[in-house]
């Protein structure tokens, strides 16, 4: 099940609060829960929002088809979460589309149909253009805040898993968590591979390319950070970037880590520093129907600049 916090809507709307000490409000884009959940209830794809006290949990908005009388109620999965300041709009990543709401989940669009693989995505709010990335091809696309003008950012699949039947032909790489730094003028990625065979990865806003990427088209995108397991969402704050890895396996450690950007374009690697780690804290741990010890990975996070706090999910 995957769970996606708005990076951005905690710190807007908890700055609209008289005091400090008030609670602020997540907004959650969850998953839902099929007809394998049993005992368990099911629910569809939603968005929701909870106070940063864990109180006044609200259902915005649904997604999906309306369950009828002889109908069960199933979701359509949810990859990603993103915010718009400037246009106090949210966009959401489902299993069918890309989805445009306002922050309380009113005015619920499709922008952006038919792309069942999209996994991440993000916002350039200067360009006002939504960027995405898809599992398929590993391409990472981008559109305008409507959904128009769609083109192929960059093609991040480092070649096709010919392992694989001809029809699942997926790319060996793909942009799980997709992240556009305006101010400095890079676009940062994750690329999911393999267990340990993940990469944090960027290239320059103004360099699009699309297609199999040439020897001097591959210089001109740099390896942050290589040997991840899983890596997803990203942020930057405050000269730092941060990343998580998810973990390939429900028995894989997960983690948060963060690096200290270089000041110039340097192609050398981060040095990361772990902040939070499943093996240090027992709250990563459950044990299933069968007693198997599985870890709960983190699937995203978020920080408050009011109370200095960070949430994940997991």
């Amino acid at each position: 099940m995957r769970h996606f916090l708005a990076v951005f809507t905690i710190l807007s709307i908890s700055l609209a609060l008289p005091s400090p000490q008030s609670p602020g409000t997540l907004v959650i884009l969850d998953n839902g829960v099929g007809h394998r959940s049993t005992p368990v209830p099911r629910w569809r794809t939603s968005l929701r929002s909870i106070s940063t006290r864990g109180t006044n949990a609200t259902v915005l908005e649904e997604f999906g088809p309306t369950p009828s009388p002889r109908s069960v109620v199933g979701p359509i999965n949810a990859y990603g979460l993103a915010h718009s300041p400037s246009t106090q709009s949210l966009f959401l990543a489902t299993g069918e589309s890309i989805v445009r709401t306002a922050l309380n989940g009113s005015n619920s669009r499709v922008i952006v149909d038919n792309v069942p693989d999209v996994h991440s995505v993000a916002v350039a709010d200067s360009q006002q253009k939504i960027y995405w990335g898809t599992t398929f091809d590993g391409f990472i696309r981008r559109a305008n805040y409507d959904g128009s003008g769609i083109e192929v950012f960059r093609n991040v699949s480092q070649g096709i898993n010919w392992d694989l039947a001809q029809y699942f032909e997926y790319a060996n790489s793909y942009a799980d968590g997709i992240l556009v730094d305006e101010d400095n003028g890079w676009v940062y990625w994750s690329a999911s591979r393999g267990p340990d065979d993940g990469s944090i990865r960027r290239v320059r806003l103004d360099d699009v390319r699309s297609g199999c990427s040439d020897e001097a088209d591959a210089k001109k995108e740099v390896a942050l950070a290589k040997g991840l397991d899983m890596p997803g969402q990203l942020k930057i704050r405050d000269g730092w970037l941060y990343w998580i890895e998810m973990g390939r396996w429900s028995t894989s450690p997960t983690s948060m880590s963060k690096a200290r950007l270089p000041a110039t374009a340097s192609s050398g690697l981060l040095t990361p520093e772990i902040m939070v780690h499943s093996n240090a804290s027992s709250i990563f741990i459950e044990q299933d129907y069968t007693g198997e010890r599985q870890i709960l990975n983190i699937q995203s996070f978020v920080f408050s600049e009011v109370a200095e706090k960070l949430w994940f999910v997991i």
